[in-house]
């Protein structure tokens, strides 16, 4: 990577008095970089190097642009812009290629010539990158983007005849911290695109992919305004109350505000909608406040729809006695990498009632699979799979599949969102520390837990490798419950950071009879030593009788003992092994 930054880069007196008034006035604009790529900077052994690094340009305007006019440097090199083409590798179908056209207030990400190499198909970080739709993709006619990025790069921007247009990292003042290392993995990102390249103006992205090429940018609405939200119900009247607060103090033309109120019972479907403000927004603080009769056995989807020209996001909270934290029908588990199985996911309808659902929409990367109609029962599963034949090769044919019409691929880093009509329900990313082997499924942890919290799921721990249509393995239990059965850490256990293992007898044990070890095929491969019948602590390094570690996968231990009113008990517990 190159590393000379904008203390390095020269720029005559007279040509900075050029450019300087022509920023305010840009038609196309910068809105993000990423220069500081998830993994190492060398490009040695597969490691990604320069080849996902990417700028995000936007058409700040209402008339067509013509890219190939254009051209970008870090200081070091100064690239032309060109076309991208298939001969560079193949891109997913919701971007626009072979093209040099963006459209008024449309996105254009310029990639390194590499980021579709096939020769780094087997390793880590390979094209990892979700695009907004119709996002213009383009490549600079270098090898890199400038001299390849560095965290301290600046970026500029040229117009045709080589005149500085727009900035990124104020290369004219260096005075200030801009730019800097947002973090292993994560993009810079323009917080208010009518505003100038300043300190204040960029912010690491928030998005938990790391960045938002060809989408608008995950800091700015955060950034931009503050969302207050409440909501009480008597008598059958639910009350809600907004509070926007316009961070900035900015004035923002033709803004839209409307206020979506839907009910879910037996079907979803919108009952209600508020014009709640349309015009100029300017002042700090604005508060709106919306009745409307309810029933409050039911569920309720409250939806603030915020639009302007260069703005767009949607603001959705649930009401439902006081609850209002998860939808009523959630991601449960994901079985990526399926080899066996193929991939699958499993939805949840955690209410006590019935519920059927249409025009459902699941996307997978911006790719959608749409599902016209869904009944599932009160506190009951659903599977989504393509290939029903291999799920039920391995799982009961009690449980219930829908067959999606094309084919589900599932990796780590892919974003997953279920949505209903307008409304999101869920938005969930699959962080790569989620995965432990193939054939393992991705778990929820807790069901009034928001999806996109990561630590709200895990690896299942079931000898099946996974849960469908039943209670998930690491499914939050009762901890009173928990204190009568017996506990094994660290699950999983890893050997490279971890020395052994404990296994705890419950409080209600009394005598001790045994403590074997098996593999997913049945077969015994250790059993433990018991010094005492009334040892309650064991510990265990990880290895088979003939001594040797332990391969990468589960087992299960099982343990039998008498507890103290004098029956005998069995239990088994997975544990996942990884070297």
């Amino acid at each position: 990577m190159s590393c000379s930054g904008k203390r390095g880069f020269v720029l005559s007196l007279i040509f900075t008095l050029i450019v300087l008034p022509i920023f305010l006035f840009s038609q196309l604009i910068i809105t993000e970089v990423m220069s500081n790529v998830k993994g190492s900077d060398s490009s040695v052994g597969g490691n990604p190097g320069d080849r996902n690094e990417y700028i995000e340009l936007y058409n700040n305007s209402d008339i067509i642009i013509n890219i190939k006019y254009y051209a970008i440097s870090d200081g070091d090199a100064i690239d032309q812009l060109d076309c991208w083409d298939n001969t560079y590798g193949i891109l997913p179908d919701n971007v626009i290629i072979n093209d040099s056209i963006l459209y008024p207030h449309h996105f254009a990400v310029i990639l390194d010539p590499e980021y579709c190499d096939s020769s780094y198909g087997n390793f880590d970080f390979f094209m990892p990158y979700i695009f907004g739709d119709s996002t213009l993709i383009i490549r600079p006619t270098n090898t890199t983007i400038g001299n390849g990025l560095s965290t301290n790069d600046p970026i500029f921007l040229y117009d045709s005849n080589l005149v500085i247009i727009d900035t990124y990292g104020t290369p004219f003042d260096t005075t200030d911290t801009i730019p800097f290392d947002p973090g292993d993995g994560i993009s810079i990102e323009r917080i208010y695109f009518n505003s100038s390249d300043d300190i204040n103006n960029w912010a690491p992205s928030t998005n938990q992919s790391g960045g938002t090429p060809g989408m608008y940018n995950s800091i700015s609405n955060a950034k931009l305004f503050n969302i207050k939200f409440n909501y009480s119900i008597s008598d059958n009247i639910v009350n809600i109350d907004y509070e926007l607060q316009n961070l900035l103090n900015l004035n923002l033309e033709n803004t839209s505000i409307v206020l979506k109120i839907y009910r879910i019972d037996t079907y979803f479907h919108s009952i209600k909608t508020f014009s709640l403000f349309s015009g100029t927004i300017s002042d700090s603080i604005y508060i709106f406040s919306s009745l409307f009769n309810a029933d409050i056995d039911a569920f309720y989807i409250s939806q603030l729809v915020f639009q302007q020209d260069n703005i767009k996001f949607n603001d959705t909270k649930w009401i439902s006695k006081g609850v209002n934290i998860v939808p009523p029908i959630v991601i449960n588990e994901i079985m990526e990498n399926g080899l066996i199985t193929s991939d699958w996911i499993e939805l949840h309808n955690v209410l006590d009632t019935s519920i059927s659902i249409e025009d459902i929409c699941l996307s997978v990367n911006n790719y959608n699979y749409n599902i016209p109609l869904l009944n599932i029962y009160p506190d009951d599963y659903i599977v989504l799979a393509y290939d029903t034949s291999k799920f039920y090769n391995k799982f009961s044919r009690n449980i219930k599949v829908y067959k999606l019409r094309h084919a589900l691929s599932l990796k780590s880093n892919d974003s997953l969102k279920l949505s209903v009509g307008s409304t999101d329900f869920e938005i969930i990313y699959i962080d790569r520390s989620l995965h432990f082997d193939n054939d393992i499924s991705i778990e929820r942890i807790k069901q009034y837990i928001s999806g996109s919290n990561i630590s709200n799921w895990g690896f299942s721990r079931d000898p099946n490798g996974a849960t469908p249509g039943i209670e998930n393995s690491i499914a939050n239990k009762n901890s009173i419950e928990a204190k009568l059965k017996p506990a094994i850490s660290p699950n999983p256990f890893v050997y490279n950071l971890h020395s052994y293992i404990e296994i705890k007898l419950p409080e209600n044990s009394n005598v001790i009879k045994s403590i074997n070890i098996y593999n997913v095929d049945g077969y015994r491969i250790n059993t433990l030593n018991i010094l005492s019948p009334y040892q309650k602590n064991f510990i265990w390094i990880p290895k088979n009788r003939n001594g040797n570690n332990l391969t990468t996968g589960l087992y299960i231990i099982v343990i039998q003992y008498i507890n103290i009113d004098g029956k005998r008990e069995k239990v088994k517990i997975p544990l996942a092994i990884k070297r």
